[in-house]
């Protein structure tokens, strides 16, 4: 239900809805027939609309993420599932709508008025000093006096850094307190009944 760039990896049998905020056409994100603009609040569906909600790398542009959730909760089916990330140790992108960056403390917080919530960190501290070496390689490519000299000593180290990251991750290692960020996969409740002790939204909208 998220961004345009999705339905060509689905099958056929799968109806896909798109939807993004206007300003995207600012950052070369062009629309197509599939996608609803909104307007980053309400999302413009009846309640129990979709099976499904995928949400990537979008909370951290919200003003309100939490009343962001509280509307993708609402429009998800009683039992369905919504796939998110989140970036944790990234740049600032797509200025000025960058708000936030979230920990998987928050993100448990954040999301209590699911169910089986589960959150996976994305890379790890090795991953993360490649990922950064390598925006800064891309930043020196930029014809300069100095940038060939610049670049030749920086990207055998980002590449270096980027294998090294690789080799950790899949042997388990470096650590994962420093992560690219996260993916979240979270269920909606079948009913309306919340832990009483949440401290979201959500929750409170089901309260009340």
């Amino acid at each position: 239900m998220w961004g345009n760039a999705v339905p060509q990896l689905l099958p056929e049998a799968v109806r896909y809805t798109g939807i993004d905020v206007p300003q995207a056409s600012a950052f070369a994100m062009q629309g197509n027939d599939e996608v609803i603009p909104f307007d980053g609040f309400s999302i413009p569906f009846p309640d129990a609309s979709f099976d499904t909600v995928l949400c990537t790398e979008v909370l951290e542009h919200s003003p309100q993420p939490m009343t962001l959730i509280a509307e993708i909760e609402r429009v998800l089916k009683p039992g369905g599932t919504l796939i998110a990330t989140v970036p944790f140790s990234a740049r600032v992108h797509y200025a000025p709508y960058d708000f936030h960056r979230f920990t998987k403390y928050a993100l448990n917080r954040m999301f209590d008025a699911f169910t089986d919530v589960q959150i996976e960190e994305r890379g790890n501290d090795i991953a993360v000093i490649a990922n950064k070496l390598i925006v800064v390689a891309l930043r020196l490519s930029k014809p300069t006096r100095h940038w060939p000299l610049q670049l030749l000593l920086l990207l055998p180290l980002a590449l270096l850094f980027l294998l090294l990251a690789h080799l950790t991750m899949a042997m388990g290692g470096g650590s994962k307190d420093d992560s690219l960020g996260y993916a979240l996969v979270a269920v909606k409740r079948r009913s309306s009944m919340v832990p009483p002790n949440s401290k979201s939204p959500v929750a409170r909208a089901h309260t009340k």
